[in-house]
């Protein structure tokens, strides 16, 4: 059974990636998911840069521009080790009518992300996508949902906020008490959003190196969702990006808004040598949906 004929409100085995016709294109090519960094994060609480509190300072070691140079060290350490790959997950609820709340047919993430429609939806097996990030870290790495609620980022469990003091600072410096406030605040700093995004159900990895990271995707590709406005001649070459990979057998879908429900034409990119054709597949969702037509080359 392939992921578009799988039960509504069943599994959460995919993630879910949507991007542009231009990002497919390159991310195809490269063979590599590049990660994003915070300052490209659409809620503020992210995107900004972090503030935070002296627990204790010795009298008269600490001037304004010592203060700012020690936020902006601070925040360079935390905030530039930190790179994070955001996925929609699979929706758990049932849907009478479509695919309503499936990871590959929200709406909202198709106009804001994938590029009104014109981009795209990479399917990636969630399992063996885990495994990879592991290797490539080192185990380095958290994954897991969003959570959304509204709220300050001083809202901590433990009432504070980023606080520490001149010893810890004069003993560790900028990266060791970043480095605590990223295991002691883990989940307030890179997996909590404001309600607002909600509706994006994200699943995030976040990695934490100094270097940039991007991620294989070789052998983690269950499938791509074209948007219903995906430009033809990005059509035509897609057999040929995806056998650059070593990938002869996929599922392919074109998005179908058919009244403003969330259909899926379907087909398998088949495995015979030389030839990118389209083999039709039954998405069990609307009956009188006309058969895929073939648009590889």
């Amino acid at each position: 059974m392939t992921f578009l004929m799988q039960p509504q409100g069943q599994g959460d085995e995919l993630l879910f990636h949507y991007t542009t016709a231009a990002g497919l294109a390159g991310i195809l090519d490269s063979g590599e998911l590049r990660l994003s960094t915070l300052e490209r994060m659409n809620d503020p609480r992210e995107s900004g840069k972090y503030s935070f509190g002296f627990n204790s300072w010795s009298s008269g070691s600490f001037g304004d521009d010592r203060r700012a140079g020690i936020e902006s060290d601070i925040n360079d350490a935390l905030r530039g080790t930190t790179h994070l790959a955001s996925f929609t997950r699979e929706g758990l609820e049932e849907s009478p009518d479509g695919y309503f709340g499936r990871g590959f047919a929200r709406a909202r993430n198709w106009d804001q992300y994938g590029e009104k429609h014109r981009g795209a939806v990479l399917g990636l097996n969630r399992d063996r996508t885990l495994a990879a990030f592991d290797e490539l870290c080192s185990g380095d790495f958290a994954s897991g949902p969003v959570r959304y609620e509204n709220g300050s980022l001083q809202s901590l469990p433990d009432g504070g906020w980023l606080i520490f003091d001149e010893s810890e600072y004069n003993e560790v410096g900028a990266h060791g008490v970043a480095n605590r406030w990223r295991v002691d605040y883990q989940n307030q700093l890179f997996f909590t959003k404001n309600r607002d995004w909600e509706s994006e159900d994200e699943f995030r990895i976040v990695v934490w190196q100094a270097q940039h990271a991007n991620m294989p995707i070789a052998g983690l590709i269950e499938g791509v969702i074209l948007g219903e406005h995906h430009p033809i001649p990005e059509k035509k070459v897609l057999g040929t990006r995806l056998a650059r990979l070593g990938v002869d057998r996929l599922i392919i879908g074109i998005m179908d808004w058919r009244h403003g429900t969330p259909g899926c034409l379907s087909s398998i990119l088949t495995d015979r040598p030389g030839i990118f054709g389209f083999e039709v597949v039954d998405d069990g969702i609307d009956r009188d949906f006309p058969l895929a037509h073939p648009v590889l080359s």
